[in-house]
């Protein structure tokens, strides 16, 4: 059985976050989405982490595996870039291994949300 996981702050869902989930089940078998607990940056309010979940979970309902996490980097403006991968994969680790991985990006960077074969056996490819 091949899993994937999707992972990302989905603040707000949008049709780019939409089309990485379709390409994602269209490829394996079980699929978890990590929805992460952040604060939005600047002076934006923050979006509950409940709306987020409801939206994902009205859209695929067949997906048992979306969890909320809390975003172990939230406050740090520098949080995307790859150095901390090891963390959020840390962070990630008790929901096993995975085949597949991709991060929902809120930028329109093609490397970011590529839907991509795991590194490693338990740590999501790092873009």
């Amino acid at each position: 059985m091949r899993r994937g996981l999707v992972f990302g702050k989905f603040m707000p869902l949008h049709r780019g976050h939409q089309l990485l989930i379709d390409t994602a089940l269209s490829q394996v078998d079980d699929l978890t989405i990590v929805v992460y607990d952040s604060r939005p940056d600047g002076r934006y309010p923050p979006m509950p982490v409940d709306k987020r979940l409801g939206w994902l979970r009205e859209l695929y309902p067949d997906v048992e595996g979306i969890v909320a996490l809390e975003d172990p980097e939230w406050d740090n403006p520098q949080r995307d870039d790859p150095k901390y991968a090891a963390e959020y994969a840390a962070a990630i680790e008790f929901l096993g291994h995975f085949d597949r991985s991709s991060r929902a990006s809120l930028h329109t960077n093609a490397s970011r949300t590529s839907w991509a074969p795991s590194m490693s056996s338990s740590t999501p490819r790092a873009r």
